[in-house]
């Protein structure tokens, strides 16, 4: 860095008051500001984008610390260990059995059995397994959804 760290942020400061270092901010600094707020990233584990001004001696600086991009990815392990990846004939084999034992149900049940289990489907999956199965004769797709009963001929 050319100048002082503690003069860095004073002059950042200037530029934007709200300022702080291990807070994301979208900051509009002086072309000179540029690699010495660059060198300040680097030091502090920083992520940064710079987006120069067309004809003018301003750039846009967004700052990016660390520890907010590791609870967002955290926070995404989490959902990734909760969501369980199922293949589509197995996912519409699951609605069928669930409706079967149900009789009569609406797609916000099928979502909530779903969710109980840890898994997350969109309600457009299992609308498209619901028309599907419908198409196959299996079960009447309406306002409600409900299993076609076959009548067993006991002899």
């Amino acid at each position: 860095m050319s100048i002082d760290e503690k003069e860095l942020i004073r002059k950042i400061r200037a530029w934007y008051p709200l300022f702080e270092i291990d807070k994301e901010a979208t900051l509009m600094l002086p072309d000179e500001l540029v690699f010495d707020v660059r060198d300040l990233a680097r030091k502090y584990n920083v992520k940064i984008q710079i987006l120069k001004m067309r004809r003018s001696r301003y750039t846009f600086v967004l700052w990016v610390p660390q520890k907010i991009e590791e609870k967002d990815e955290d926070d995404d392990n989490e959902e990734i260990e909760l969501v369980e990846k199922v293949d589509y004939d197995v996912l519409k084999n699951m609605i069928y059995e669930f409706v079967k034992e149900k009789k009569q149900c609406r797609v916000k049940d099928i979502k909530k059995f779903f969710s109980t289990k840890g898994m997350d489907i969109s309600g457009d999956a299992i609308r498209r397994a619901l028309r599907e199965l419908h198409s196959e004769k299996k079960i009447l797709y309406g306002d409600t959804i409900k299993i076609i009963e076959t009548k067993r001929n006991e002899t």
